[in-house]
């Protein structure tokens, strides 16, 4: 049976934060969404099926879309195809994380050894190589935080182990 466009039984897709479909949603569960918070009032929707994204707005008639907002480029068709679920893209809060580590984590330890200088070094040496540099410097600061719990270490002392008697 041919579903009626505006009709109850009609489904829809929403864009997540990823702009990635996420469905299918009758008009309620996506005014239930809606009114507990989990979509945005400037959310973009597609009807199952359809080929044109539209704010939530114009679908629940209740809301106004975010001005400025764009829709989605994907379409729910490819979602459809592989089951409905779509894998979301590292956020930035993960490469926030790394960046936080590598710029001052890793220069910090370094200072409080007395090798603030090498610790930029290899600060250098993991941009220049696009972060194929870090796995080395992470050895490197493995090895000092094992050894400088044991003796102080040398201002450019790299790769150290422990001496033994």
């Amino acid at each position: 049976m041919p579903m009626v466009p505006g009709s109850s039984s009609e489904r829809y897709y929403y864009a997540n934060a990823q702009n990635c479909p996420v469905g299918p949603h009758t008009r309620e569960e996506l005014r239930r969404l809606l009114e507990g918070g989990i979509i945005p009032a400037g959310c973009w929707v597609i009807t199952e099926g359809g080929t044109a994204w539209e704010p939530i707005g114009n679908i629940l008639a209740a809301t106004v879309p975010t001005p400025g907002t764009t829709p989605p480029s994907n379409t729910p068709a490819s979602a459809k195809e592989s089951g409905g679920a779509r894998s979301a893209p590292a956020s930035r809060g993960v490469g926030g994380l790394w960046a936080l580590i590598l710029f001052v984590v890793f220069p910090a330890g370094y200072l409080a050894w007395g090798q603030f200088r090498k610790g930029l070094v290899w600060l250098v040496l993991s941009v220049i190589t696009a972060g194929i540099g870090w796995v080395i410097m992470a050895v490197d600061y493995w090895m000092c935080w094992h050894v400088q719990r044991s003796r102080p270490l040398g201002p450019w002392e790299w790769f150290p182990a422990e001496k033994g008697d």
